[in-house]
């Protein structure tokens, strides 16, 4: 007596799963279907076991050494042939035979050792079914129909005698000769057609708990309840990647303290708190380092070691878990720094893959990402690479069970292949969404540098917006405000801001954008006049579509931007042509704003406000506030013509949505040298002299004059100066922006040192 396992076929039906995993290897109850097929079998002393295998054939080969007596045959023609070819290829096999459907499951072990006559093991379905029917009379099978109630039905194994056996095998070699035979008919069609040659085929009863065919996600987990939270798109585990060589720390960058609390012990308790209890973190360099977190997060840290890491890549990493992650998952970096709401628009995604998506920093080894209609399209760490540019990983992905089993199945013969390049080599048969989180704040944290900008300009505002707990109020407001246009909130999300408070509104069916007025505005921001000014603008169309404006309270509301990704000091150089061509509109557009923006009327207002909340002025202030004033009489001299101007054209104010560029925040906008708009431009952006340089060719045309090129000079030491005097006002009403005030007024002196150098 011997087996067949008919195991060749795809297992279309149970996408995405098969894959990565031929529908007999997967798992049930933890044990692939075919082991435990063949498990049975043996204990019933039917040792003589040959597989029919087809596509992924290699992963059948453990079984020869797992199971003596166990051999494959490779049917070449699995995708064309159906599985009467598979049978076809193994009849000489046929004799004393169980034939067995690769995908089912059984409950109990209902193989026999003794059998006398050919049978099927079957279960009998009361209710309308499309299955096999087989229709009995005298308690032998008389007629096979397809479709109908009340029968035994066609339940996957069937046993035939030396006899019977002969017979298949003789009209297995007759249909062979027909290619449309092959090609549509089931093995099974053969005791169907030529019933008559069978005349004692007998039913071994099975109840329904006993025999489970697997068709479908659904049935699979029905089957298995621990299925049903991978479909459910929930996700109770992440893994944290950290088994990397820093390069700026002799300890994991996951290690880094960032104003006394470790990077990863923040990124722990977030996942934490949003309901993620299961943590593989895998380490590598400075390992030991990392052991003390199972103990103080107890049971919700599992580490796991990798120690090539040395002379592979991140997606080594990953592998090291290809035996023990069988659910979704979240994957991250250790490096990162993030808002909860990052974790929070992932997990909430109702894709079961998804990258979160930042927009540029402009550094080096970054992941870029292109798009098409909201899934990825492509990945890579050249942005030569790809037609469009629509952000970088940020490193936090949602990653389904089934895309993960894909990912452990690649062949990464490349030490350096990271795991991003994994994600990408599966795009062609996952939809990976992409997932965007508006005026994110985070930051990486790779080396010295990186922490330094961390602690002085990222952790500030990630804690103030962490710690915002305005949202009812905001809700409110919004409601007041847009009573007359749309009150179907769904969703309100803060989006940080140096001035100002922003929101990111979501209706029923549009997004909109809330800018609440910051501490001390209303001081400092004239809102008539730029109630005004933003109304004349809007016939430019270079701004957001505005709604509201709420003179009174600064309260404003505009149209969101889809796909927008914010500017920042890195990125603006890579559209200087459209930053020059956007105020090269303003400047020379029929508009006129009615009020002057005056420098030194800004310098007397800031400085008067900080002296009655009793700000801190810089050592050597009234020495410089002398050397800038004295600048005027100088820009007198010049040949000035006053425009319209924006006056604060910091990168984070130019936005980028496809192709366009946008200019917003208009709070500080007024007659002015335009000059101003391009000094800040630079300025705020670091940009060196040959990005400088271009931005002035691109908004003139031409060379920039001498004389032009010292009034932008002259207008970055008016901004250091005037900038360093507004920090010292904002923080005397307590909120803290680093050292941002006193580099400003050090790079004020520096700059009034270097006038002779442009006159």
């Amino acid at each position: 007596m011997n087996a067949i396992i008919v195991a060749a076929g795809f297992g279309s039906r149970l996408r995405p799963l098969t894959y990565s995993t031929p529908k007999p290897l997967i798992e049930v109850f933890n044990k692939p279907i075919i082991e435990r097929n063949i498990e049975f079998l043996l204990e019933k002393g039917i040792k003589d076991i040959c597989v029919i295998v087809g596509y992924s054939k290699e992963k059948f080969e453990y079984l020869k050494e797992k199971y003596k007596g166990v051999r494959l045959v490779y049917n070449n023609k699995y995708a064309i042939y159906n599985n009467i070819y598979s049978l076809y290829l193994v009849r000489e096999y046929l004799e004393n035979t169980y034939i067995i459907e690769g995908d089912i499951y059984l409950n109990r072990n209902i193989f026999e050792k003794e059998l006398k006559t050919s049978c099927y093991f079957s279960k009998k379905i009361s209710k309308e079914n499309n299955e096999w029917q087989l229709i009995t009379e005298d308690e032998k099978v008389k007629r096979v129909e397809i479709g109908g109630k009340n029968n035994y039905i066609m339940s996957g194994i069937s046993f035939w005698t030396k006899e019977d056996s002969l017979k298949i095998r003789r009209i297995l070699e007759e249909y062979a000769n027909n290619e449309e035979i092959k090609k549509s008919y089931y093995w099974d069609h053969i005791i169907k057609e030529n019933i008559e040659e069978f005349k004692n085929i007998k039913i071994k009863q099975l109840s329904e708990e006993d025999i489970y065919e697997i068709d479908t996600l659904d049935e699979l987990s029905e089957l298995d309840n621990s299925y049903k939270e991978i479909l459910n798109n929930e996700v109770k585990t992440a893994v944290i990647l950290a088994a990397g060589k820093s390069h700026g720390f002799n300890y994991s960058n996951g290690l880094v303290k960032v104003e006394n609390q470790i990077l990863i012990e923040r990124n722990i308790e977030l996942l934490l708190k949003n309901n993620i209890d299961k943590i593989y973190i895998v380490v590598g360099y400075c390992k030991e380092q990392f052991f003390y977190l199972e103990k103080k997060y107890n049971k919700h840290i599992i580490i796991i070691e990798n120690n090539e890491y040395r002379d592979k890549g991140s997606f080594y990493s990953l592998l090291k878990l290809k035996n023990i992650i069988k659910e979704n998952i979240l994957l991250l970096d250790s490096d990162i720094l993030y808002e909860e709401r990052a974790l929070k628009n992932v997990l909430e995604n109702k894709n079961e893959n998804v990258i979160l998506v930042s927009e540029e920093k402009g550094q080096k080894n970054e992941t870029f990402v292109e798009e098409l209609e909201g899934y990825l399209y492509k990945i890579s760490k050249d942005r030569r690479e790809l037609k469009n540019i629509d952000g970088e990983m940020l490193g936090v992905s949602k990653l389904s069970y089934f895309l993960l089993k894909y990912l452990f199945n690649l062949n990464a013969d490349n030490s350096e292949f990271a795991y991003e390049y994994a994600i990408s080599e599966t795009i062609s048969l996952f939809k990976i969404a992409i997932q965007r989180v508006d005026g994110l704040i985070w930051g990486e944290i790779n080396n010295k540098n990186q922490l330094e900008y961390i602690e002085d300009k990222i952790y500030p505002r990630l804690l103030k917006v962490e710690n915002e707990q305005k949202i009812e109020e905001i809700k409110y407001i919004f409601l007041e405000e847009m009573k007359e246009i749309d009150t179907n909130i769904e969703r309100i999300e803060a989006l940080g801001g140096m001035t100002n408070r922003n929101y990111l509104i979501t209706t029923n069916d549009r997004k909109y954008v809330l800018r609440k007025s910051g501490e001390g505005t209303s001081e400092i921001i004239n809102r008539s006049n730029e109630i005004e000014n933003c109304s004349k603008v809007k016939s430019l169309d270079i701004d957001a579509n505005l709604l509201v404006f709420n003179k009174e309270t600064g309260v404003k509301i505009t149209e969101y931007i889809e796909k927008a990704q914010t500017l920042n000091p890195d990125t603006i150089v890579l559209y200087l042509d459209k930053v020059a061509k956007i105020l090269r509109k303003l400047h020379s557009a029929n508009i006129e704003f009615n009020n002057k923006f005056d420098v030194f009327k800004e310098i007397e207002k800031y400085e008067k406000l900080s002296i009655e909340l009793n700000g801190k002025f810089y050592e050597g202030y009234t020495d410089i506030k002398k050397k800038v004033l004295e600048l005027k009489k100088k820009m007198e001299k010049l040949n000035i013509q006053l425009v319209s101007c924006h006056n604060d054209t910091v990168p984070e104010n130019f936005i980028r949505s496809n192709d366009r560029v946008y200019l917003i925040d208009w709070e500080y906008s007024g007659i002015n040298d335009p000059m101003w708009d391009l000094a800040a431009a630079s300025i705020e952006s670091r940009m060196k002299k040959v990005d400088e340089e271009k931005l002035l060719y691109f908004y003139f045309n031409r060379e920039a004059t001498k004389e032009e090129k010292l009034r932008l000079h002259i207008n970055k030491i008016y901004q250091d100066f005037l900038w360093s005097i507004w920090t010292i006002l904002k923080e005397a009403k307590g909120v803290s922006f680093g050292s941002y005030g006193i580099d400003r007024f050090n790079n004020a002196k520096k700059r009034l040192g270097e006038l002779d150098l442009y006159e």
